[in-house]
């Protein structure tokens, strides 16, 4: 993180805790509460890690450490972005008309969901990004059509705007990208499914940070 990042996360930071912060709001039924603490989960062979952030929210960058965490564990696993699948059937990000650009996203999203079951299968542990689960029926579309078994975690990734747009800047400008509007859209959710992770730290600690999350259970949402 180059200076000028680090100063604006800093200011950044120090204005929040001025705020009177909300906790991050973590769901779980009461049974499975009861699995998580008998150490159930740990022995789920079947693993997805749901990882939803706005842009430039360091999604790509923990999915891969968290790949290198697993593997460094000897658990199998793969991290599979939903952007590389729609980029299949239009590689700029540009439809000529919205019928088109739905019947590419529904085909993406599908080709998607069956490249993270065949994984499963494989008892490989998958990392997916590139998906928005700000809310249950986002989560639900994918939690219906995955393989039996499967234990899956979600994780938020959140990050002051400041940080992800100086990120942005940095990558150069890219036309599909509202930041604001991605933003606002998530501060109106009072009630989030699964846990808020506040990536501010280093890419290996936060990546570390996640990875302990994951063998303690906690982000469970099934």
């Amino acid at each position: 993180m180059d200076y000028r990042l680090l100063k604006i996360l800093e200011e950044e930071t120090a204005r929040e805790k001025a705020k009177k912060k909300k906790k991050p709001i973590f769901k779980l039924r009461k049974e499975k509460s009861v699995m998580y603490y008998s150490g159930w989960h740990k022995t789920q062979a079947k693993k997805i890690i749901l990882i939803d952030g706005g842009p430039a929210s360091g999604k790509t960058t923990l999915g891969k450490l968290l790949v290198e965490n697993f593997n460094s564990q000897g658990e199998k696993s793969i991290l599979l972005d939903l952007d590389s699948y729609v980029e299949e059937f239009c590689p700029k990000w540009v439809w000529d008309n919205n019928k088109q650009k739905e019947m590419d996203l529904f085909n993406a999203r599908e080709n998607f969901i069956k490249a993270i079951n065949k994984y499963l299968q494989k008892n490989s542990a998958v990392i997916a990004i590139g998906e928005r689960f700000l809310i249950g029926e986002d989560v639900n579309r994918y939690m219906c059509k995955l393989a039996p078994g499967s234990s899956v975690y979600l994780y938020h990734l959140s990050v002051p705007i400041m940080v992800r747009g100086a990120r942005l800047e940095q990558r150069g400008h890219h036309t599909v990208i509202d930041l604001d509007k991605d933003q606002r859209e998530r501060d109106k959710i009072e009630h989030w499914l699964g846990y808020v992770y506040r990536n501010i730290n280093s890419p290996e600690v936060d990546a570390s940070n996640l990875m302990q999350l994951v063998n303690d259970g906690i982000g469970l949402i099934n």
